[in-house]
């Protein structure tokens, strides 16, 4: 497998994403372990896991300066649920912001797979909310999370006019990022649809599908509805996304 090394002080990894990496690596390490490897002063780490590190990076940065918090739409084994948690850990925002995701922990609703042919009704069903709570308590960050279960299409919706978060009034939530990675078409739309009033002037929503599918549509269908531009926002970041207007 091709491999990267990360030496302190190095130039793989410029700035401040080397710096955040660098730290992420250490919670990623701690949740899989396999993964990762260290060595001396540094860190090896394949490639692709490279590249999603950075992805997830990138995203925080660039909402690091707007107000509100961090939602996903398909949860899975919970990978990114500890990464946003250590990012907002990292940069000692816990007090005003948080992540929210959501996800059946039961694979695909029928109606979703009736809609695409190429989803698979085995797949996500080995995960659970309770082991994705018990990732986020191994990694220190379960007291900036919150995740709701059941189909994202009559959760999400409940969620934003009627929970009352860690961090916010219900009904009053306001997000930076919504992250999309649920696969398939009628959650995703909708949770764009939802969660768009709730989304602050400059918060993105962001797709990471290499291989475009349902999620791509659901972005390109929904910018098409707000005359909005779908973008990349240069390398080693996301495939797509649309940046809200101020």
């Amino acid at each position: 497998m091709e491999k990267l090394s990360l030496r302190d002080g190095g130039t793989s990894v410029l700035g401040l994403q080397f710096i955040v990496v660098r730290g992420l690596l250490c919670s990623a390490r701690k949740f899989r372990q396999k993964k990762f490897q260290s060595i001396k002063r540094g860190f090896i780490i394949n490639i692709g896991d490279l590249e999603y590190l950075l992805w997830i990076t990138s995203l925080f940065v660039r909402i690091k300066n707007v107000p509100g918090h961090i939602a996903e739409i398909g949860v899975a084994d919970g990978r990114n649920t500890v990464l946003f948690g250590t990012l907002i850990r990292m940069y000692n925002e816990g007090s005003v912001r948080q992540y929210v995701g959501f996800d059946t922990w039961d694979g695909f609703v029928e109606r979703d797979l009736q809609k695409s042919d190429h989803l698979d009704k085995s797949r996500w069903k080995n995960f659970s909310k309770s082991s994705v709570l018990a990732h986020c308590k191994s990694a220190g960050v379960e007291h900036l999370v919150e995740l709701f279960e059941g189909d994202a299409v009559e959760t999400v919706p409940n969620m934003l006019h009627n929970h009352r978060g860690k961090k916010f009034q219900a009904g009053m939530g306001r997000y930076a990022l919504l992250y999309i990675d649920c696969n398939a078409y009628e959650p995703a739309l909708r949770s764009m649809q939802h969660f768009w009033e709730f989304l602050m002037p400059g918060g993105l929503i962001a797709i990471d599908e290499k291989l475009q599918g349902d999620e791509s549509s659901a972005l390109i269908d929904f910018a098409s509805e707000k005359d909005l531009r779908v973008e990349r926002l240069g390398s080693n970041e996301v495939p797509m996304v649309i940046v809200k207007p101020s």
